[in-house]
């Protein structure tokens, strides 16, 4: 009779620790996070080209920014673009907005990227670009913000030249609140704005070089990471070439969707098959 009394407790705890699935699981999932990407002080010593041993241009030629949410984890990233025209830009600074998914209130749901921002008029390059997103998302969602400058890179024959933003010169920072639930990211990229096959060596999906760093809200309340990238381009042809890069600051955060009914019944399943297992070694043993 101990032991079965011993096999209650040992059934009550499993309860307990099913129960306590369960509540987990029906909490709704959210995030409060705030991602900012920025490159700060943005110029020609901070971001291009480092090393050369040959003739080449290095000209800003665009910029833009842009924001978006889904209900899915998959991210819209078109851009709203400027361009370098005349000697000066359209305007001085380029902001992208949107609100977020129905059900928000107060604003939370705002996701803004910011870009080009107190453009110099003696110069393309802007002063800095910057990525943020923050707010309320509920589960299943995901939203993003970014901000990019396009460059020409010209190589004349048998050059070889290092593009490079420096480490330190991009930052990231992270914050999320003590009860969220979701995953964060931020990066620096440099790849080929032209390239059609996105997962080509030197595209979006597969840069020349990227860095960045991603937390879970739930382990951790706060990262300050600094980022940069660096490549080395040659051309080995003997007529010159042409690389349309592209500087991309991106931001983003993905709420896991609510588990589906199929997640509960598996639990309890589980409850059940647990509790008959115990209830049948306590009638063999007496």
């Amino acid at each position: 009779m101990a032991w079965v009394g011993h096999s209650g407790r040992r059934f009550g705890g499993a309860i307990v620790v099913c129960a306590t699935m369960l509540a987990m699981v029906a909490s709704p999932a959210r995030a409060d996070i705030d991602v900012t990407v920025d490159v700060s002080y943005l110029d020609s010593d901070s971001f291009g080209v480092n090393s050369w041993n040959g003739a080449f241009t290095f000209d800003v030629v665009g910029r833009g920014t842009y924001a978006s949410v889904s209900p899915t984890s998959s991210l819209s990233s078109t851009y709203t673009l400027q361009q370098w025209q005349n000697g000066s830009w359209p305007s001085d600074e380029q902001t992208a907005f949107i609100d977020g998914p129905v059900g928000c209130t107060f604003g939370a749901c705002t996701f803004s990227s910011e870009g080009a921002i107190y453009g110099v008029a003696d110069s393309a390059f802007p002063e800095s670009l910057s990525a943020s997103v923050y707010g309320m998302l509920p589960a299943g969602h995901s939203g993003g913000a970014g901000a990019m400058l396009d460059v020409d890179l010209t190589l004349q024959p048998g050059v070889q030249v290092e593009v490079e933003l420096g480490g330190g010169d991009g930052t990231i920072s992270i914050l999320a609140q003590p009860g969220d639930h979701g995953f964060a990211f931020g990066s620096i990229s440099l790849y080929d704005r032209t390239l059609q096959d996105l997962n080509a060596f030197g595209a979006v999906n597969n840069p020349y070089s990227r860095d960045s760093v991603a937390l879970d809200a739930a382990q951790t309340d706060e990262a300050f990471s600094d980022l940069g990238v660096a490549y080395q381009f040659t051309n080995a042809t003997d007529a010159a070439v042409t690389y349309q890069l592209r500087l991309d600051a991106r931001a983003s955060m993905f709420v896991p969707a609510v588990p589906e009914p199929e997640t509960y019944a598996m639990l309890l399943a589980g409850l059940g098959l647990l509790g008959w297992r115990l209830r049948a070694r306590s009638r063999s043993l007496r």
